[in-house]
């Protein structure tokens, strides 16, 4: 339970630091929120 638990937080600071990358190259908000809607559905499908 703990090591699924650390698990999701490593995938999901490793998402957020993709998609500060990602707006520093691209600067477009649409594909921030693209980015966090797919993720989101990922993180459901999980």
């Amino acid at each position: 339970m703990v090591c699924s638990f650390f698990k999701e937080k490593i995938v999901f600071v490793l998402f957020l630091f993709f998609v500060f990358l990602m707006g520093k190259i691209s600067r477009r908000p649409l594909t921030f929120l693209l980015l966090v809607f797919s993720y989101c559905l990922i993180f459901n499908i999980k």
